[in-house]
């Protein structure tokens, strides 16, 4: 999965503690790789832990 958050300027915190709330949702399917571009351009990526 891929999230653009270049329009809204995302911050890499933001970005961070979004995918952890999303995992910790019971019953929520998130995907196991997710790959995030930041406000600045950057891209991140985040993995669930199994």
């Amino acid at each position: 999965m891929v999230i653009d958050g270049r329009n809204v300027g995302l911050a890499e915190e933001d970005a961070l503690r979004a995918f952890r709330r999303a995992c910790g949702q019971p019953g929520k399917t998130v995907p196991a790789m997710v790959h995030v571009i930041l406000g600045d351009g950057r891209m991140v990526t985040y993995m669930k832990e199994h």
